[in-house]
């Protein structure tokens, strides 16, 4: 007798394996996804920071800028979205004006970032994250 095909259990091993390949592949897939736009969000906060440093240089003294200011000035460019590339973020960039025992002022930067499906506040230097609201 020449049995030449493969069996139910055969067939219904293969389809679990591959299942289990899909699976993994999805899980991966997404985690990939989710960590690529955590850090769109983190390069936008970034930008936003050493823009509101180069406003500062040219305007003195300043406590704070909002984004859409420094889209205005010409510092940075319209914040988009990186879940839906819309041109719906807004914020502001709060700056902390630090004097120094040495005579060295410095700044630190306070970035809150309000976008459709994330809102957080980024703080530089540093890099502390903490999610708020949007007000």
């Amino acid at each position: 007798m020449n049995n030449k095909g493969f069996t139910l259990i055969e067939i219904l091993a293969a389809i679990v394996i591959l299942a289990i390949l899909t699976i993994a592949s999805i899980v991966g897939y997404t985690k990939y996804i989710d960590y690529s736009r955590k850090k769109a969000y983190d390069t936008m906060a970034r930008s936003a920071a050493e823009a509101a440093s180069e406003y500062n240089m040219d305007y003195v003294g300043i406590d704070s800028v909002t984004l859409n200011e420094l889209y205005q000035e010409q510092y940075l460019e319209y914040p988009a979205d990186p879940l839906n590339n819309s041109k719906m973020c807004t914020g502001k960039v709060d700056i902390t004006h630090i004097s120094n025992y040495d005579g060295l002022d410095t700044e630190e930067y306070d970035v809150t970032i309000c976008c459709a499906n994330f809102s957080y506040i980024y703080h530089f230097p540093g890099g502390s994250k903490e999610l708020t609201t949007c007000e």
